[in-house]
């Protein structure tokens, strides 16, 4: 198992346990998980947001599967990508989890610690899947990789 599957398939699970912690808070109220309300920003209707957890999830999966299976075509294009939509994701979700937490407290999607870091696990896998690629693309063409 290579350092990329090891990695992306343990982002995968921890938002895998994400999705279902939140589902079972819906219909249980497990005390020893988080409250409901705190696993999600409020601005989609759950069904929404569980829905597109799901194809996250099912994306990320396929991913991991294709990776382990040195089944994904890396290009060097797809690595800067991916490096900068994943890199602008996560400074945008700490900068969202540092300011919920001090000046935009009140702010009730800012305030939301919980989604915020699973956000920054997202973004992860991004940067994660771009480094992938830079890698993989670079050993094909023979030249140095980052």
């Amino acid at each position: 198992m290579t350092r990329h599957e090891l990695w992306l398939g343990g982002l995968t699970l921890l938002f895998a346990v994400r999705v279902v912690a939140q589902l079972l808070q819906r219909f249980f109220d497990l005390t020893f998980l988080p409250p409901f309300e705190a696993w999600h920003g409020g601005l989609l209707p759950y069904w929404l947001l569980l829905s597109a957890q799901i194809v996250l999830l099912g994306m990320m999966i396929g991913v991991v599967r294709r990776v382990a299976r040195n089944r994904l075509d890396a290009a060097r294009g797809k690595a800067v990508a991916l490096l900068a939509l994943g890199s602008l994701y996560l400074a945008t979700m700490s900068f969202r989890l540092v300011a919920g937490q001090t000046f935009l407290g009140d702010n009730v999607w800012f305030a939301a610690p919980l989604p915020a870091s699973f956000h920054i696990v997202l973004a992860l896998f991004v940067i994660l899947l771009g480094h992938y690629h830079a890698v993989t693309a670079s050993r094909k063409s023979g030249t140095a990789s980052p």
